[in-house]
């Protein structure tokens, strides 16, 4: 990451996303953060907080346009719709580099002991919450 570049969190007012935008905000010229929630949280030099969804392929391409770095933290019911969206945009205005951050609900949690994202997806993904 550079000095230049700019940078959209998508679901960044989150637990994660929060941690990411403190970590990101001096090493970085400007931070978006995007969420459903962000509205009415104060902006500042460095940092900016917009509402959106990532279901809207048209606030993808407002919020994503003139970025190099974009984060999806989000995960939406229908999240392939979403990714697509992000990862449109993405191509359409040039970004550099899209990193996707799932979630460990993606795993299998039943066995005891550590769990490595090397031992694979849940094989009853079904029987799972929406995540």
């Amino acid at each position: 990451m550079a000095q230049k570049d700019r940078v959209v969190i998508l679901g960044g007012a989150g637990f994660i996303g929060q941690h990411l935008v403190a970590a990101l905000a001096d090493e970085v010229d400007r931070v978006r953060v995007v969420s459903r929630t962000s509205g009415g949280i104060p902006s500042n030099d460095k940092i900016e907080y917009l509402t959106g969804d990532v279901g809207s392929a048209q606030r993808m391409d407002e919020v994503i346009g003139g970025s190099s770095i974009v984060y999806q933290l989000t995960i939406e019911n229908d999240y392939e719709a979403g990714a697509r969206n992000v990862a449109e945009a993405c191509l359409k205005h040039g970004v550099r580099r899209l990193i996707f951050a799932s979630t460990s609900d993606a795993l299998y949690l039943g066995s005891r002991g550590v769990i490595y994202e090397t031992e694979g997806p849940d094989p009853r993904p079904e029987l799972r919450n929406e995540y």
